[in-house]
């Protein structure tokens, strides 16, 4: 979290806390030493922009202590929440998203199959981006053969070389996600150089 971004988020928890001090009676650290301390790290962090290394050491300092202190805050906050979402809420912190499990992976579209002219036995497979998938695994073999070999990757392409060259080759593809459930694409058939 960027400096700037950080200090509105304390800025936040702080005010919150304020607002809810009967949720939080024996908060720890205490709402006075949070204040105190976001209060000198604001004027550290502005006196810091003139780049005079003193101030910069200064400001990275208190941001140190600062965060330990919210993080010492979150500990606390967790006790006292036990997993309650708008106790977390009320003390200014974020809660974390529920896990959402995806279904199965869409059957991928536009497989392309280019030949690489310059490289014999070799192909550039590309196809459509799909932005939950963790990779794509590609697969291929030669027309009449039984087994496909598979290539997984982290892209949405891929290079396959060490081909038959000319033989007809056979290329589909599935996403790969958290959902174990595989959907191929429609099978392209080419021509290897």
């Amino acid at each position: 979290m960027r400096e700037a971004n950080f200090l509105r988020y304390a800025n936040n928890v702080v005010a919150r806390m304020e607002e809810n001090v009967s949720l939080f009676p024996d908060c720890e650290p205490p709402l006075s030493v949070l204040k105190g301390t976001l209060h000198r790290l604001s004027r550290a962090m502005a006196e810091a922009q003139f780049r005079d290394m003193r101030c910069v050491a200064i400001k990275n300092q208190l941001l140190r202590i600062h965060k330990e202190q919210l993080y010492r805050l979150s500990l606390y906050i967790a006790q006292v929440a036990q997993g309650d979402p708008w106790i977390i809420l009320s003390a200014g912190f974020a809660t974390n998203k529920p896990y959402a499990t995806i279904g199965a992976a869409p059957k991928p579209h536009n497989l392309r199959v280019q030949v690489q002219m310059q490289r014999p036995g070799c192909v550039r497979c590309r196809v459509d981006v799909w932005k939950k998938a963790t990779g794509c695994r590609f697969e291929y073999r030669k027309v009449g053969d039984v087994l496909w070999n598979i290539l997984f990757t982290t892209k949405s392409s891929c290079e396959i070389s060490g081909l038959q060259s000319l033989e007809q080759h056979e290329f589909r593809v599935a996403y790969t996600s958290s959902n174990p459930t595989i959907t191929y694409s429609s099978v392209v058939s080419c021509y290897v150089v």
